[in-house]
C-alpha cells in the first residue's frame, strides 16, 4: 500500500463513510517535516547543552565577611579546614593520624569557644566524647556484630543567653549537625568527609561571629569512625548526656567532590519546609523514593541517627563525580570550587529557620514527610503536601481524557492504536536497549560508557527509539490511509492520557514521584489544548510551535535536570557495584526508560512523516547506533582513564598459622580484570607460582577486613615467596587470653584479645552461640558469627563474654585478620615501614601500576595478618 505523505491528498484512499458523530477533521496542512525538524532542531541539541551548563553551575565563592564586615559562609574558610585535614595524612580510624584528626577539630572547636565567650551573646559548651560500645547490623544480607573502643567525638552545643522568645527556648530543642572526621582506605577524605567538617565548622563561626541570640540550640557534632560503619555516631545517639534534647538532624556527607549538596532524604513536612528556604535548592522527592525502595542502600551516620535518636532530618550529601569516592584522588585539588559554598549556604539557611522564632522543633512531634518535592537548577524549589496534590491530579485527568475522547469520539480506533502502543512501544524499547546490552556483555564488552556519565544516552538512546518507533510504525498498519492522516493527532493526546493513568497509580500506592507525571501529562495537555486554540484561528505555523516546540522544550527542561542527575549518581556507582551486579543492564533500563519518559513528542512527531520518511529516520538511528558502536567497540576504546579509574585491591598476606605469604587481587566490577590479573601475576609471581580464582563464602577469611563488602568481590590469589630477610620479620599478631568454664552443654568462654599493631580486626567463628553479654539476642543455631573491631591506636584491647553449645573436648576456632598499621598503601608504609614486607612489595606495585596505567587503575594495598585461634 503506498504511504500518503501527512497534510497530501489521499489518492485511491477508501472514501470516509458518514458517521452518526463527526469524524476528527485532519490536520489543517503546515510547516513540511524539514521545517519542522529546522525548528525543533536548537530546542533538542542547543537547549540541552544550555540546560547542562545551568545543571553544573555553583555559586561564586565567597570571603569569611561581606563588604560592611559582616560574617557570612564561606568557602574559603573551609578549604582551609579540608586542606588542614588532608595535611595530617590519611585518617584511617586506628592510625595516629585518624587522632591527629580529632585534635585538629577539637583545636578549632577551643578557638570558637574563645570568641563565644568573649561575646557574652552565646553559651557555648564543648565536649570531648571518648567511649566504647557495640552494635549490630545486617548489612546486604550478612549479620554483623561491630565493637568499637577508644573512639572519639568532639562536640560543641551553642545556645543563646538571652533568646528572643524567652530563657526556657533553648536548652530542650535542639537540632543537631553531623559530620564525621575519619577517613577510609585509601582515601585522605577531602570530600569524604573533610567538607562537612569544614562546613560545620565554618557555620558555627558564622554564628559565633554574628553574635546575635536565637531560639532553640544547636548541636555540632563531629565524629570518627563513620567509615568503620558508624560507631561515633552510634555512640553519641545511645550515650551523650545531649542526644536526649536533640529534635531533629542534619547530616553531612560526601559520595563525590563535583557539584552541590544533593538532598537524599527529608523525613518530615516541617523539615521539607525548612529546606526550601536555602538559596541553592538540590533535590527532589524521587531520590526519597529511591532511597526508601532500597534501590540505593543508605550506610551513613543518618541511619544511627534515626534509629536511636527517633528523630526527623535531612541527609544531604556532595554527589558529583563519585568515580574518586573512597580513592586516593579525593582530594582538596580535585573539589570543584563553588561546591563547599553551595553546601555551606544551605546548610546555614536551614540552621537559621530551625533557630528562628516559631521554629518547628519545638513542637511535641514531627508529621510524616507527605510531601512533592523538587528543586530546578538549584534556582526554584516547589514543595506541596501529596493531599493537596490529589484533586489537581483528578482533575488533569479528567482533561486529559475529555481532550482525547473528544477529539476522537467518531472513531475509537486510532485513539486505542495510539493508547495500545504507548506501553508495548515503550517496552520495545526498554528490551531493545537490553538485548544490546546482553550482547556486549557476552562479548565481554562491559561499561564501555563509564568515562563519562553521558555516554550512555549515546550508547542505549538510539536502541530505545528504535524499539519503541518501529512499535509505532508496525501498528499503524492495523489503520486505513485516512486513519492514519489523523495518527499524529492521537499520539500527541493518548501521550498525555497515558502520563495521566501513570500518575493516578502512583498516587493510589502513595509514591511522591507521581508529581513528574503530572508534569509531563500537563505539558502534554498544554500543548494540546494549545494547538487546538490556534488552528481554530488558522494559526497553524503557532499551533506546531505550541504543540511541538514548546513542549518539547519545557519536556527537556524537566529531562535534563533528572536524567543529568540520574546518570551523576548511577553511572559512577557501577563500578563499585559489585562482581554479580547487572551493571550493564541497569544501565541500559535507566538510559532507554529516562529516553522514551523524556521523549513524548517523539510518536506524533513521527506519525507526522510519511512511510518512506519513517522508514529512513529508523535506518539512520540504526546506522546512528553502528557508529557509536564502532567508536566504543575499537581497540583504541577504554572505559577506564586517569579521572574514570577502575578499583583494585591488593593484600600481602602473612599468615601466621601456616607461615604461608599470600597475595590477593579483588575488583569490584569485570571488566578487563583478566587482562590485569594476568599483568601483575607476571611480573609480581615467581614462575611456578600457580594464579587461583577464588569464590568467596561466608566460610572464607581472605578478605575478611572487608566483610560483608568481600562478598561482592571478583579474587585471585597466588603464593609468594619471601625475600630471605622477611623470614626473620616479626609480624604482628593478635593474642588472646581465653577463660573456658563448661556449664552443662555450654561452654562460658572469657576472651579477652591484644590485637597491638593492627587495625581493622575482624573475628570469624563457627558456633552455637546461647547467650552474650550484649543487649540483645545473638543469632540462633550453628552458624558462622563475624565480629568487626574498630580501635583507637591508643586502645587494642576487646573483651568478648559468650556462651557456646560444644561438645565435650570441642573447641572454637578463631579465624581473625586484620591490617599491620605500619603496611599501608599510601597510608602509612612509606613513613614507617618502607623496607617491611609487605610495604616493599606493595609500594613497588603501586609505582609500577601508576606508571604503566597512568592512573587510570585505583589501587587500594594493605599489608593483612591472618591467623587461627583455638579456645
Amino acid at each position: 500500500m503506498t504511504a500518503i505523505k501527512a497534510g497530501a491528498p489521499a489518492h485511491k484512499a477508501r472514501p470516509v463513510q458518514p458517521h452518526a458523530h463527526a469524524r476528527p477533521r485532519a490536520a489543517k496542512p503546515g510547516p513540511s517535516w524539514y521545517s519542522t525538524w529546522l525548528l525543533l532542531l536548537p530546542v533538542v541539541t542547543v537547549l540541552p547543552y544550555l540546560l547542562a551548563k545551568l545543571h553544573y553551575h555553583l555559586p561564586a565563592p565567597r570571603p569569611p565577611t561581606d563588604a560592611s564586615g559582616n560574617p557570612q559562609p564561606s568557602e574559603e574558610v573551609v578549604l582551609e579546614h579540608i586542606g588542614a585535614l588532608e595535611t595530617i595524612g590519611f585518617r584511617t580510624v586506628g592510625t595516629h593520624e585518624a587522632v591527629l584528626g580529632e585534635q585538629y577539630v577539637a583545636g578549632q572547636v577551643g578557638l570558637i569557644k574563645e570568641r563565644c565567650d568573649a561575646g557574652g551573646v552565646l553559651r557555648c559548651e564543648v565536649w570531648v566524647q571518648r567511649g566504647s560500645g557495640y552494635h549490630a547490623f545486617s548489612l546486604i544480607g550478612h549479620d554483623v556484630l561491630k565493637l568499637y573502643a577508644g573512639i572519639t567525638n568532639v562536640v560543641l552545643k551553642i545556645s543563646a543567653l538571652d533568646p528572643p522568645s524567652g530563657p526556657s527556648a533553648h536548652d530542650d530543642d535542639s537540632i543537631l549537625l553531623g559530620a564525621h572526621i575519619d577517613s577510609t582506605l585509601p582515601s585522605p577524605g577531602a570530600a569524604d568527609d573533610g567538607m562537612g567538617v569544614g562546613v560545620m565548622l565554618d557555620v558555627a563561626r558564622v554564628l559565633v561571629d554574628r553574635a546575635q541570640p536565637f531560639d532553640n540550640s544547636v548541636i555540632f557534632m563531629w565524629n570518627s569512625g563513620e567509615e568503620t560503619l558508624q560507631d561515633g555516631s552510634h555512640m553519641y545517639s545511645t550515650q551523650h548526656e545531649t542526644r536526649h534534647s536533640v529534635k531533629a538532624i542534619i547530616n553531612l556527607e560526601a559520595a563525590g567532590s563535583t557539584g552541590g549538596a544533593l538532598l537524599f532524604q527529608a523525613t518530615s513536612r516541617e523539615m521539607i519546609e525548612a529546606y526550601s528556604h536555602v538559596p541553592h535548592p538540590k533535590g527532589t522527592v524521587i531520590a526519597a523514593d529511591v532511597f526508601a525502595s532500597g534501590v540505593l542502600m543508605s550506610d551513613t551516620d543518618f541511619v544511627q541517627f534515626e534509629e536511636y535518636l527517633n528523630v526527623s532530618g535531612l541527609d544531604m550529601a556532595t554527589v558529583g563525580h563519585s568515580y574518586y569516592y573512597h580513592t586516593r584522588k579525593d582530594t582538596l585539588a580535585n573539589i570543584e570550587s563553588g561546591s563547599a559554598q553551595h553546601f555551606t549556604d544551605n546548610i546555614m539557611a536551614v540552621l537559621d529557620h530551625l533557630l528562628s522564632p516559631g521554629s518547628p522543633l519545638a513542637k511535641p512531634d514531627w508529621s510524616p514527610p507527605d510531601m512533592v518535592y523538587l528543586s530546578l537548577y538549584d534556582r526554584v524549589f516547589f514543595h506541596f503536601p501529596v493531599a493537596q496534590a490529589a484533586p489537581y491530579y483528578r482533575a488533569l485527568a479528567a482533561v486529559a481524557a475529555a481532550l482525547a475522547l473528544g477529539a476522537f469520539r467518531g472513531d475509537l480506533k486510532v485513539l486505542g492504536i495510539a493508547l495500545l502502543g504507548t506501553p508495548p512501544g515503550f517496552l520495545a524499547g526498554v528490551i531493545s536497549a537490553n538485548a544490546l546490552a546482553g550482547v556486549l556483555t557476552l562479548a565481554d564488552k562491559r561499561m564501555t560508557w563509564f568515562s563519562h556519565e553521558g555516554l550512555p544516552i549515546l550508547l542505549y538512546g538510539p536502541p530505545a527509539l528504535i524499539g519503541y518507533l518501529t512499535t509505532q510504525l508496525l501498528l499503524s498498519r492495523l489503520l486505513t490511509p485516512a486513519q492514519r492522516r489523523h495518527l499524529e493527532r492521537a499520539h500527541y493526546l493518548s501521550q498525555a492520557l497515558i502520563f495521566s493513568f501513570y500518575m493516578i497509580l502512583l498516587q493510589l500506592v502513595g509514591v511522591r514521584s507521581a508529581y513528574l507525571m503530572a508534569l509531563l501529562a500537563g505539558i502534554m495537555a498544554a500543548g494540546a489544548v494549545g494547538g487546538m486554540v490556534a488552528r481554530l484561528v488558522g494559526l497553524e505555523s503557532v499551533a506546531f510551535g505550541w504543540q511541538y516546540v514548546l513542549a518539547t522544550a519545557s519536556v527537556i527542561t524537566l529531562g535534563v535536570e533528572a536524567f543529568t542527575l540520574t546518570l551523576d549518581i548511577f553511572v559512577p556507582l557501577t563500578g563499585r557495584m559489585g562482581k554479580t551486579a547487572p551493571t550493564e543492564f541497569i544501565i541500559a533500563t535507566i538510559t532507554s526508560a529516562c529516553s522514551l519518559v523524556f521523549a513524548p513528542t517523539a510518536a506524533p512527531l513521527f506519525a507526522r512523516l510519511t512511510r518512506r520518511t519513517q522508514i529512513r529516520v529508523l535506518w539512520s538511528l540504526v546506522l546512528g547506533l553502528a557508529l557509536v558502536l564502532g567508536v566504543f567497540l575499537g581497540p583504541w576504546w577504554s572505559p577506564y582513564d586517569a579521572t574514570h579509574p577502575k578499583r583494585m585491591a591488593v593484600q600481602y598476606t602473612y599468615n601466621h598459622t601456616s607461615a604461608e605469604h599470600t597475595a590477593h587481587l579483588a575488583f569490584m566490577d569485570t571488566p578487563l580484570n583478566a587482562e590485569l590479573v594476568a599483568a601483575f601475576h607476571a611480573r609480581y609471581a615467581a614462575p611456578d607460582a600457580p594464579l587461583t580464582r577464588t569464590t568467596l563464602t561466608p566460610n572464607e577469611s581472605d578478605w575478611d577486613t572487608l566483610y560483608p563488602v568481600s562478598s561482592f568481590l571478583d579474587t585471585y590469589r597466588w603464593p609468594l615467596e619471601p625475600r630471605t630477610h622477611d623470614l626473620a620479620f616479626a609480624w604482628p599478631a593478635v593474642k588472646v587470653e581465653a577463660r573456658r568454664q563448661r556449664e552443662g552443654e555450654v561452654v562460658h568462654l572469657n576472651l579477652r584479645f591484644d590485637h597491638a599493631g593492627l587495625v581493622w580486626p575482624v573475628f570469624a567463628f563457627e558456633a552455637d552461640i546461647t547467650d552474650w553479654t550484649f543487649e540483645f539476642d545473638p543469632p540462633r543455631g550453628r552458624r558462622r558469627h563475624h565480629i568487626k573491631a574498630a580501635t583507637s591506636v591508643h586502645d587494642h584491647s576487646l573483651e568478648l563474654d559468650l556462651k557456646v553449645r560444644l561438645a565435650e573436648d570441642e573447641k572454637v576456632q578463631i579465624h581473625w585478620s586484620a591490617i599491620d598499621i605500619n603496611q599501608m598503601v599510601p597510608g602509612t608504609a612509606a613513613r614507617l615501614g618502607p623496607d617491611m614486607p609487605a610495604s616493599a612489595f606493595l609500594m613497588d606495585m603501586d609505582a609500577w601500576a601508576e606508571a604503566t596505567y597512568g592512573g587510570a587503575l585505583e589501587l587500594l594495598l594493605s599489608g593483612v595478618v591472618v591467623g587461627v585461634l583455638e579456645v
